[in-house]
Parts: structure tokens; sequence; C-alpha cells
């Protein structure tokens, strides 16, 4: 597997662990996908794509995500996601200029996620719905993208792309 993330950082991550949700919590609650881009991706595919994701990412002003509602999504293999809904609307411009940036260069997207709803996973619950709730609001800069890719099964590359205030 293969995507573009926003990592959540460390004091951000020990607050929403705090959350009471129901279900069996995510041992990591670490980011927030940006463009997923495959379950079968080879190293060889990354790295032609690593000049259009630096390009957008030097395109790119730092920003800040928040979140203050939990929330879920339907029902999986996991279970129901139990979720921190995230919010910014300059997320979702870069979002939409990352996958526009690899569609231009002819890269075949997994489209598994047409609609893009940014997110942290926090549990997996047996429960068919989880009411939607609200918490006091949790927001953080967002200073990198972080590129992380397999060949098969687990993690085999990690790479860092700065966003830029020079654009």
């Amino acid at each position: 597997m293969a995507a573009l993330m926003i990592e959540v950082p460390q004091d951000t991550q020990r607050v929403l662990k705090e959350l009471k949700v129901p279900g069996v919590p995510c041992p990591q609650v670490d980011h927030i996908t940006v463009v997923h881009l495959g379950d079968d991706v080879s190293i060889e595919q990354i790295s032609e794509m690593m000049p259009f994701i630096y390009e957008a990412c030097q395109a790119q002003k730092p920003f800040t995500v928040s979140t203050s509602k939990i929330g879920t999504f339907p029902k999986g293999d996991d279970g129901v996601p139990v979720i921190a809904v995230i919010q910014s609307s300059e997320l979702m411009k870069f979002q939409k200029a990352l996958k526009k940036a690899l569609e231009v260069a002819q890269f075949d997207l997994e489209d598994k996620f047409p609609e893009y709803k940014p997110h942290v996973t926090l549990s997996y619950c047996g429960h068919e719905r989880v009411p939607n709730r609200t918490f006091p609001i949790v927001e953080w800069g967002v200073t990198s993208l972080t590129l992380w890719g397999a060949d098969h099964g687990t993690g085999r590359l990690v790479i860092q792309f700065p966003l830029s205030l020079a654009s």
C-alpha cells in the first residue's frame, strides 16, 4: 500500500487517545490520509511520483487543521470506524492539488474513496452507528507531507516532503 499522509503530532495523538469512544482503540492515531495511492504500488512507481509530489508541496504554504467532532463511517471489514472529523479548507485545496498533479502526470490512482473526508481513525466498534458528538477544538499546524509506501505488506519507504513559504 502507498499513501500520502499528514502526521499527527505526538502531543495531539495523546489528546485524541483520551477521547472516550466505543470499540477497540486504534493503536496508532498518528495520521490523516491525504491521497491513497493504491494497494499495489511498487517502489519504482513511487519514485516516479516523487517529483510531482515535491512540486505540489513546494506550492503549498503550511496550514492548520482542527477537529472537534466524533463521527463514524459505514461498517467495513474491521467494524465501524469511529473517527475524529478533520476540518481545514486548506487541506481540502491541498488534497485536490496533489490528486490533480498526479493525474496530470498520468499516474493511475486507485480511487477507493472518491469523496475526500479527512479524519483520524480512533477505534473500530461492532455497533452499526455511534452518535456524533463534539469536544473542545484540537488544532495543530501542518508543515510537511509524508509519503508512505510498501512493495508488499509492511512499510518499506517513508519520505517527508516539506511545505514551503517560498511559493
